[in-house]
């Protein structure tokens, strides 16, 4: 795959996975205009799409190189580097910590932490079980 085919595909999934981010964003009525320490109400869009991301990426990876194909892929430049790219996101996982932090609510930020970070590798560890019973049923087919 040239360089050029596999930037556009990144893009593409980037902005498919960006605006999925927001659809999300707006669906759990997230205020995307205030910064965490001016709202502390605890930050479910965010935690919604990195658990659903984690799920994602241990599916789809598996699915990937399942297929043979591997890196080279079209699949992984879009829905790897791309889509799961731009709908998850550690950077606002961090700003949502330190806002929690700052407006005192300990609590929250620990648990919002520890749900991610454990229910991430929880479910990258589902998502790549189902992704094998699913490969192992179509090639049984």
């Amino acid at each position: 795959m040239k360089e050029v085919q596999r930037l556009t595909l990144v893009a593409v999934g980037g902005v498919l996975g960006a605006l999925a981010r927001y659809g999300v964003a707006l669906a759990l009525g997230d205020s995307l205009s205030s910064t965490p320490d001016q709202n502390a109400s605890f930050p479910w869009s965010t935690i919604v799409v990195n658990l659903a991301g984690a799920f994602a990426i241990g599916f789809v990876a598996l699915l990937i190189d399942g297929s043979g194909q591997g890196t080279g892929h079209f699949a992984h430049p879009l829905f790897i580097t791309g889509f799961l790219g731009g709908f998850t996101t550690f950077s606002a996982l961090a700003l949502d910590s330190v806002g929690l932090l700052e407006s005192g609510a300990w609590f929250s930020a620990a648990s919002y932490l520890a749900v991610t970070f454990i229910g991430g590798i929880a479910l990258v560890f589902v998502g790549e079980r189902l992704g094998k019973v699913v490969t192992n049923r179509a090639t049984r087919a």
